[in-house]
């Protein structure tokens, strides 16, 4: 199936948006715990088309407003965004946040929530039928493949040296000049550095040292974040995706997942067939079977970052710095994280 951008679609209609978007000014459909409920009428023939399109530079937080809507607890909520021209089989996108049905999706009724072939279409020239693109028995071999290596005690002690090498000879130094001279630092763009440093190294033995005190451009990730950027606005043309609002790759906002028969999630919410679901507590590094197998090396990073720069600065944020999220398939932080640091003193 071949997605198109959501900006394209619009376009073309543009008169006609003008018009919807100012009668269906906050109005959206909702399906809740064994009913549907709604915040306001719904907009006649547009649904939720007018608010995709104003929200669609923070359409993380839209979705998560909608969340709330729903009423409930502060975590267990569903609702059903209307995408009449967008969701062929009845018209609307199913996004839960809810535990209960993220492991249905992600563990309990696994095979019946593959990535489905929107998603693959939109990122097959980047993925190709690589693990993070595939299902089925294509995707079982390559898991098995990976996990092999990745359950081995030698990957875990080689990373730990990388890590710890790297700190200790680079991120230190770069934290050390900036607070004795007062400049502030992007930290996001630091541990990214420091991540693809490590990776690097672990799987190919060569260090491309993008975390130097001139901290060089890296054309790899550039042109990987601007994959993502081009990418990013095929998925909306999928006609039932369950978002599980977070996936594979980490620090993923949602989740998009595609029905293959109908199914009732634990909460009373019904996917019909060939919708898409976008959905336990914490899914970060997903859950059931398409568990992220690098999440222990990414904790072990984590945890060395977190117990040493702490430890030796005080941070705060540079003031007017905007943190705000990032419209990409990964979640980053739109400007950075720019900070200033200040020398602890240790005994």
């Amino acid at each position: 199936m071949r997605g198109y951008p959501i900006t394209n679609c619009l376009g073309t209609n543009s008169n006609i948006l003008l018009v919807c978007c100012q009668a269906g000014l906050d109005e959206y459909v909702v399906s809740g715990y064994q009913e549907v409920k709604r915040s306001t009428s719904m907009a006649p023939l547009v649904g939720s088309l007018p608010l995709l399109f104003m929200n669609r530079m923070r359409i993380h937080d839209w979705i998560a407003s909608n969340l709330r809507a729903t009423g409930g607890s502060a975590t267990y909520q569903t609702c059903t965004i209307a995408l009449p021209f967008f969701a062929r089989k009845q018209g609307f996108y199913t996004v839960t946040c809810h535990p209960k049905n993220i492991e249905h999706i992600l563990r309990t009724r696994f095979d019946n929530f593959p990535k489905g072939p929107t998603w693959q279409a939109a990122f097959h020239d980047l993925l190709g039928k690589g693990i993070f693109n595939s299902d089925g028995e294509t995707w079982l071999i390559q898991r098995k493949t990976a996990a092999l290596e990745f359950t081995t005690r030698t990957l875990r002690v080689a990373m730990a040296r990388w890590v710890n090498r790297t700190i200790k000879n680079r991120l230190w130094c770069i934290l050390d000049k900036a607070a004795n001279e007062k400049e502030s630092v992007d930290l996001q763009d630091l541990l990214l550095r420091l991540t693809f440093d490590n990776i690097c190294g672990l799987t190919s033995g060569k260090d491309p040292q993008t975390l130097s005190p001139d901290l060089p451009e890296n054309p790899f990730a550039t042109a990987f974040d601007s994959c993502h950027r081009n990418n990013s606005g095929y998925l909306f043309r999928s006609p039932h995706l369950v978002l599980l609002a977070h996936h594979e790759p980490p620090r993923v906002p949602q989740d998009f997942k595609y029905v293959v028969q109908d199914d009732v999630l634990p909460d009373g919410t019904f996917v019909p067939t060939g919708s898409t679901k976008d959905g336990y507590n914490f899914v970060a590094f997903n859950a059931g079977p398409r568990t992220c197998l690098g999440k222990d090396l990414a904790y072990l990073e984590m945890k060395s970052v977190a117990s040493v720069v702490p430890l030796r600065y005080r941070l705060s944020l540079v003031p007017g710095h905007r943190v705000k999220q990032k419209m990409s398939l990964t979640l980053f932080m739109k400007n950075g994280l720019r900070v200033y640091l200040q020398p602890r003193a240790l005994a």
